[in-house]
């Protein structure tokens, strides 16, 4: 390959395309560098590793012409099944014109203040206890801090 007026000359890689099944999902092994599996048979799916040996699929879709991944889940976790037919719903929306990633992206900032700070609150008592106030039998801070441009707020938890 020549690479003419080119400032950095780099081959395309051939992508690594098989028909995934649940034994070649758990026969991969790791490298140093993540990589991917395309699936032959669902178009968009994907099995990444990692070099920790974590396996994921991922929806892998163009959205207005730009690259949109999708994590669908750890494949310990998802059936190779179950993520071929959670890809084919996803790609379908795809084709109707929606975008599940920024759907994705949109709920999870949703809610009011007192939401979002009772969910900080749940989620840190289900974390190890830290050192703070006992309710009960667990430690929980005294208050959520939350950082505004224009100043600090916070919500005393019950």
């Amino acid at each position: 390959m020549l690479c003419v007026g080119v400032p950095v000359c780099r081959r395309r890689t051939v992508p690594n395309k098989q028909k995934l099944t649940s034994l070649t999902v758990t026969k991969l092994r790791p490298t140093a560098k993540p990589f991917l599996v395309w699936d032959s048979y669902q178009r968009g799916l994907a099995l990444q590793i990692q070099p920790s040996g974590y396996r994921s699929f991922k929806l892998i879709y163009r959205f207005h012409n730009r690259p949109r991944w999708y994590h669908i889940g750890a494949a310990d976790a998802i059936a190779l099944a179950d993520a071929r037919k959670l890809a084919a719903e996803l790609m379908l929306e795809v084709i109707r014109g929606k975008d599940p990633a920024a759907d994705r992206r949109a709920e999870r900032g949703t809610g009011t203040f007192a939401e979002m700070a009772s969910r900080y609150v749940e989620a840190t008592l289900k974390s190890t206890p830290r050192k703070g106030t006992r309710v009960g039998n667990r430690q929980t801070p005294l208050c959520v801090v939350i950082c505004y441009p224009r100043g600090v707020r916070s919500a005393l938890t019950p």
